[in-house]
């Protein structure tokens, strides 16, 4: 369609040398009537073309790809934009496509946000949750999400997606923290079960506690060294105590010499003043008195700043 056009606009020079234009001219009436015909075909492929980019850039969104999903969407936008350069009179369904325009501004405006909507949903939902082990995994989430939001457009000149980075990166601080902290309070919860367990002679159970609690304190400690090492310390030595409950526990099942219970010497002792407490989570950027300590300014009014899920 493109080499036709340039064969018309050859066809219609060729057309002025048998008259002026506005003249009686058969072969000026021809191209014209050509180039209406061609006009009309091509808006029917860039179309076309528009429609498939927007459809992939849907499913690279549904993928978690963003990126890729915002090229897609931009090359759409291209063959929208060339659609309406042509001869207005000339095109076909001229109000449907425009308004088919618009509508992929929107989604592109919702695209830039989303990646921090996701963010800021899982952190919500992290502070809501009245479990530790249930805010964990939404602690997690927002990691990885937050993580995600730094990482678009690394060595841009322009930003493209909502948020802040230096803001976005004090938040992922706080998430951090957070997050370790829930996964201690899981393993410490465990390890406090088993104690009680042992207590009350009860060395099945304590058994399947502390397995429980040393699991889970593995489990902080490695997030603790992925994204909180001030807390590593700590968590390593809350690991051994529980790791000589559990030996002390396999011991009374198997009838063998019991060490001396030292837990109240080593592992009452006063918390790390690092470690932020279950009860002390921070509050959700995505509050509305705390969404700007993330945000750069870019986002929607439109959208309820409350809504959990992503896109």
């Amino acid at each position: 369609m493109l080499e036709a056009g340039d064969r018309l606009d050859v066809a219609g020079e060729t057309a002025t040398e048998f008259g002026p234009p506005g003249d009686a001219n058969a072969l000026e009436d021809r191209v014209t009537t050509v180039r209406d015909r061609h006009t009309a075909m091509l808006t029917e492929v860039r179309r076309s073309r528009a429609r498939r980019a927007v459809d992939t850039g849907e499913q690279h969104w549904r993928e978690g790809d963003f990126e890729a999903a915002y090229d897609a969407y931009e090359a759409a936008r291209v063959e929208y934009d060339e659609i309406l350069s042509l001869p207005t009179e000339g095109v076909p369904e001229l109000a449907d496509i425009r308004t088919e325009r618009d509508r992929l501004e929107t989604v592109i405006d919702d695209l830039k946000q989303s990646p921090l909507r996701t963010a800021a949903a899982a952190d919500n939902e992290a502070v809501a949750a009245a479990e530790p082990a249930a805010a964990a995994e939404h602690w997690a989430k927002a990691l990885e999400a937050y993580r995600e939001v730094l990482e678009l457009d690394w060595g841009a000149d322009e930003r493209r997606f909502a948020g802040d980075p230096e803001r976005v990166r004090d938040r992922l601080g706080t998430v951090a923290e957070n997050l370790v902290t829930a996964r201690r309070t899981v393993a410490t919860d465990a390890m406090e079960a088993g104690d009680w367990y042992a207590d009350a002679s009860q060395p099945d159970a304590a058994l399947a506690e502390y397995k429980t609690a040393k699991a889970a304190f593995e489990t902080a400690l490695a997030d603790a060294r992925d994204c909180y090492p001030d807390a590593t310390d700590h968590l390593e030595a809350e690991l051994d105590a529980v790791e000589q409950r559990l030996s002390r526990a396999k011991a009374r099942l198997d009838g063998d010499p019991v060490d001396v219970d030292d837990r109240f010497d080593r592992t009452e002792a006063t918390p790390d003043p690092d470690i932020t407490t279950a009860n002390e989570r921070s509050p959700s950027p995505t509050d509305t008195t705390d969404r700007s300590d993330i945000e750069d300014g870019s986002i929607d009014p439109k959208i309820d700043p409350t809504e959990h899920g992503g896109s």
